[in-house]
């Protein structure tokens, strides 16, 4: 094994090019070499843009890095209302959060680091809201209360948050 190239990227993460003899490997691990994605190829010149391509991937901003890890302590809060009786009307009540003006490699940055789907809300109404997918339990009440407490502890970290609230 020969390595062609090793980048340290955000969040401890490291992206290795190496030549193993039959093909290359491009491959982001973490420091004990847990790895988080690979790619493989027979081209030399195709390994190392794959390089490129995650270093670009796995390079985070303060900005997603912040916003990722203020997400990740509002679902901690939501996930604190579990205990809620789920009694009422079934409803989608959830959290959205505007991020107008982000590009999609921003999107997929915040998706990967905090760990929750985000959907882009597909009306004129909603321009530049996302959901956020949190880990909300329940289908009524309980729903309800946990996307309302996330909610709040976004807005009170200055994230311009909002609920959606629709019936079933």
């Amino acid at each position: 094994m020969n390595n062609l190239k090793k980048t340290p990227v955000s969040n401890n993460l490291i992206v290795y090019t190496s030549d193993l003899d039959s093909f290359f490997e491009t491959m982001v691990a973490d420091q004990n070499f847990d790895e988080c994605e690979i790619l493989r190829t027979n081209d030399k010149k195709e390994a190392l843009k794959n390089h490129s391509k995650m270093v670009s991937k796995y390079t985070f901003s303060e900005e997603v890095i912040t916003l990722a890890n203020t997400l990740k302590l509002a679902n901690e809060e939501a996930q604190k209302c579990d205990y809620i009786e789920d009694g009422g009307s079934c409803n989608f009540d959830s959290v959205t959060i505007n991020l107008k003006g982000k590009r999609k490699d921003f999107i997929n940055q915040l998706e990967l680091l905090s760990g929750f789907h985000i959907d882009k809300i597909s009306s004129k109404i909603w321009a530049g809201f996302y959901f956020v997918h949190f880990n909300l339990k329940g289908q009524a009440n309980r729903r309800t209360k946990m996307a309302q407490t996330a909610n709040n502890f976004l807005q009170q970290n200055n994230i311009n948050s909002t609920m959606y609230y629709q019936l079933d």
